[in-house]
This record gives structure tokens, C-alpha cells and sequence, in this order.
């Protein structure tokens, strides 16, 4: 299941996705994507030091990736289960 905190940070709208990027006190930019573009979504993962955190990242057609949310954290299963949620509405 999605979580409520992925869902503020993420948009769907009529064959688009909206991303919101907040820059402090200057407020917010939201980025506006074509669902058509998007050729991939994975869980990207990286060994710091204090363990293995994870992100989810959109692949698009340019080679962009676009990182849902800007951090990385745990729970690896977790992400694998919104990619799949994703990636199963991007097939309907």
C-alpha cells in the first residue's frame, strides 16, 4: 500500500505526475511529468555508514532519474511494494 507521506510529496493527474521540490523560505516548484515518459521506476539503493538506505526513482525516456522523494531511507520491501503499486497503475 502507498503511504499517506509518498502521496504529499507526488501527484497523478490526467496522464501526468507532479513532484514538488522545496527550496526553504522560497517556497516550492512543482515539476510536471508525462506519464508517457516514464520507461522505468526502481528502487535505487546506498551502502553509507550506518547501513544500506534506499530511494525511489523514476527512469525517464531522456535517461533522467527523478527521485520521489529526495531522501534516501530504510525499508527496501516497503519501496519494492509502491514500485509495484506504481508500475502496476502505469500498466492499466
Amino acid at each position: 500500500m502507498v503511504q499517506p507521506k509518498l502521496l504529499r510529496f507526488i501527484g497523478f493527474f490526467i496522464g501526468q505526475i507532479g513532484i514538488s521540490k522545496w527550496f526553504g523560505k522560497l517556497g516550492k516548484v512543482v515539476l510536471v511529468y508525462s506519464l508517457n515518459e516514464i520507461v522505468d521506476i526502481k528502487v535505487k539503493s546506498f551502502n553509507g555508514e550506518d547501513g544500506t538506505v534506499h530511494q525511489i526513482t523514476l527512469i525517464l525516456e531522456s535517461g533522467k532519474s527523478i527521485p520521489l522523494i529526495g531522501s534516501y531511507s530504510s525499508g527496501f520491501q516497503e519501496k519494492q511494494e509502491i514500485v509495484k503499486t506504481i508500475k502496476s497503475f502505469l500498466a492499466a
